[in-house]
């Protein structure tokens, strides 16, 4: 038993990963739900189903029920299909020479036109008159259309910038599909390319830096105010030494009079002058500029 369960468990597995539908396959899976006329071949009372009812059923008095149906009873026998207008070589032919004539613009036709078209050509040939031609036009049509498509948008493919969105209209539903898959990852891109340029756009710019000051002997020197020297003392003395480097740094030096600990008593400056104060010489005075 547990064999038989891990043989239908993998049977399982492989089913759901090769069997999957492709978008194609959804698209004329749904088309099925299209009502076709059919002109039954037997009595039945109405048909109820979970979406909707058909019926009742009369020989040779036509009815419409949906697609699928109608392949199911035309497979057994039991109707026979009347094909739309749309397949007819009339039809297509006027609607071939539409779509040749315009360049850009795309006569309406309805959504699941070419699925329908398909499955009936295919199973229910017999029922089509002058099928074969038919079954060319409508190849014909398809292959005009997905031209115009392609000449419509391939400036995706030349454009810096593609846009962000483009509107179609009077499209079927392969023909959706098809742009969705080929053209879809450029739209995504021109997105993504308009939205940086919004943001850059919007950025406020950056201020631009102010011109260095120049020296007296035209060399650039740095005006940052962390590195700027302090200023050159108005005398001498200690005093007004450690007055003016209070006043620059006001949150380092406490003791306007001592500079580090660098005071003398009693010595001479530079200029031979006896001060009864302690002063501080031209060397700290050349290492103050320094710093």
């Amino acid at each position: 038993m547990s064999g038989t369960g891990a043989s239908a468990a993998s049977l399982g597995v492989v089913s759901m990963t090769t069997n999957a539908m492709t978008a194609f396959q959804r698209n004329g899976f749904a088309s099925q739900e299209t009502l076709v006329p059919i002109v039954p071949k037997f009595n039945m009372d109405r048909l109820d189903f979970i979406g909707e009812a058909y019926g009742p059923f009369y020989p040779n008095y036509p009815a419409q029920v949906p697609l699928w149906l109608a392949l199911y009873l035309r497979e057994t026998n039991a109707c026979n299909i009347t094909p739309p207008i749309e397949l007819t070589v009339e039809f297509l032919e006027d609607q071939l020479k539409k779509e040749s004539e315009s360049e850009e613009g795309y006569d309406a036709i309805s959504t699941d036109f070419f699925d329908v078209a398909r499955q009936l050509l295919r199973f229910a040939a017999a029922d089509i008159p002058d099928a074969t031609e038919v079954h060319r036009l409508v190849d014909e049509l398809e292959s005009c259309r997905a031209n115009k498509i392609n000449r419509s948008i391939g400036f995706l493919t030349r454009t810096q910038f593609p846009p962000e969105a483009l509107f179609f209209a009077n499209f079927a539903s392969g023909e959706v599909e098809s742009l969705r898959a080929t053209f879809l990852p450029a739209l995504n891109d021109g997105a993504e390319l308009h939205a940086v340029a919004a943001r850059r756009m919007t950025r406020p710019a950056a201020p631009r830096p102010s011109a260095p000051a120049r020296s007296t002997t035209g060399a650039a020197t740095t005006t940052d105010a962390s590195t700027a020297p302090p200023p050159v003392p108005s005398d001498n003395t200690a005093s007004g030494v450690a007055r003016d480097l209070q006043e620059s740094y006001p949150t380092e030096y406490d003791d306007a009079a001592t500079y580090g600990g660098a005071t003398t008593a009693g010595r001479t400056d530079t200029t031979g002058a006896t001060s009864e104060g302690p002063v501080v010489t031209t060397r700290r005075r050349r290492t103050l500029r320094q710093r």
